[in-house]
């Protein structure tokens, strides 16, 4: 869980990240200082390798994750899930309760040769996706921007088994990517 301020001259700057955080089946007690708070909470895999925040800049100008190359190309992004409480109000000696949906902010690619013909059947065909997103920002959404996002230079890469169907006819399984998306 990362604290923001959630009013005043420093909206939206980073705080602190809170520590001490007791969890149960389905909810977090944690002790919070009093004021008004912007909450952003993460949970999954990848969690690891989240950028940590900085006081300065407003959520949306800072990284949050991003996604490397590894040996060449970009893999697929881990499924971390995030969720954003607002202007959470917190006063002194009492139990607050705000509820909050994890959303994953990736996007599922799905390659598939549903009805083809004059492909080779025989070993694994690469495909190269390019260009792709790499960055979220603390927004949960594309960073910089979702006009003007962060991509790899590197591509992903994936493989198709094409097989016969019917006659001359070819199909294949599956290559699948998870990339970066921006929400909404």
């Amino acid at each position: 869980v990362y604290q923001f301020d959630g009013d005043g001259a420093e909206i939206g700057q980073f705080r602190t990240k809170i520590v001490n955080i007791t969890r149960t089946a389905n909810e977090l007690k944690m002790p919070i200082s009093v004021g008004k708070w912007d909450l952003v909470l993460i949970s999954g895999d990848g969690v690891e390798n989240v950028t940590p925040p900085v006081r300065g800049s407003a959520r949306s100008a800072l990284k949050m994750y991003e996604n490397k190359p590894v040996g060449g190309f970009l893999p697929s992004m881990p499924e971390f899930r995030s969720a954003r409480i607002k202007g959470q109000l917190i006063q002194a000696n009492t139990s607050h309760q705000a509820d909050a949906i994890l959303a994953r902010n990736v996007a599922m690619v799905k390659v598939v040769i549903d009805d083809a013909s004059g492909f080779e059947v025989a070993g694994d065909h690469k495909i190269y996706p390019l260009d792709v997103q790499t960055t979220l920002n603390w927004d949960g959404g594309l960073y910089p921007d979702k006009d003007n996002p962060d991509v790899s230079t590197p591509p992903m890469q994936g493989a198709l088994t094409i097989s016969n169907d019917t006659g001359r006819r070819h199909k294949s399984n599956a290559a699948v990517f998870i990339v970066p998306a921006h929400p909404g």
